[in-house]
Formats: structure tokens, sequence, C-alpha cells
């Protein structure tokens, strides 16, 4: 089943990015147009989670609704305290916004997050695959 999912949210992102791209290069997306930035970011998130859970089940599930609440935690505490990263604000770019965070954040950390653990997998020893992958998503953040 999240096979044929995932393949039908892959080819609606593939339809959308295909003409995406060139107008965001040429500077042509209209007005009406720039929700569009959060619904790809939406979209690709919902794919990685998808994909996590048709790879580990119900443990694929699990974190993508970890990665999801934990990211709007932080998000949320760094627009609205400063913590930890100083103060900053998102603009509407990204469209809707629940309360001070656009929506589309946390499926954007849905693509960061298991990218950043499989590329730390090789390390081997739990803990050093936790804190290598939290560095390179730090990293790819700044």
């Amino acid at each position: 089943m999240y096979g044929r999912i995932i393949n039908a949210l892959f080819a609606l992102y593939l339809f959308i990015f295909v003409f995406s791209v060139p107008m965001l290069m040429f500077d042509l997306v209209p007005a009406w147009g720039q929700w569009m930035g959060g619904f790809l970011l939406a979209l690709q998130g919902t794919l990685i989670t998808c994909w996590l859970m048709y790879r580990e089940g119900l443990r694929g599930a699990i974190a993508g609704l970890l990665i999801g609440i934990l990211s709007f935690g932080v998000e949320y505490l760094g627009v609205t305290t400063g913590v930890p990263f100083g103060p900053y604000t998102y603009t509407a770019t990204l469209g809707l916004h629940i309360g001070p965070v656009p929506y589309a954040i946390p499926f954007a950390w849905m693509m960061v997050v298991p990218g950043a653990f499989m590329t730390a997998a090789p390390f081997g020893r739990p803990s050093v695959v936790i804190g290598v992958a939290a560095l390179l998503a730090l990293t790819l953040d700044l």
C-alpha cells in the first residue's frame, strides 16, 4: 500500500518540480504561486514519512511523528524565545503558519533528520551515530 502512495506522491512531486525549478531560476514565480514552496516542502516531507513507514513499519511511523513534533517544538521555542540560536522570524513565503512557525518547517526537517541518520549510520555505535547525525543536521541548518 505504501509503495503505491509513495509512487503517486513522487509522480506529483516530479510534475510540480519540473515546472517550479525554471520558474525559480528565472524569478518567474507569480505572487499567487508563493505558497508552492511550502507545499513542495510538505510533499517532500510526506514522501519521506511514507518511505520511513514503508521501510520500518511502526518504528518508521513513530520516527516520523517524533521528528515532526520535536522539530516544530524547537522551531516554536526558537521563534518565541530566541533559544537556542538567537532571535529570528519567518516571513509569509512558506505559506500558512501554526503560530509563528510555517507549517512546512517540520516537513523540511523530515528530509534532514533521516538523511543525517543514514549518513551517520556507518559509524556503528548508537551514541556516535546520534552525535554525528545531530552535527550534520545542525550544519545543514546553519
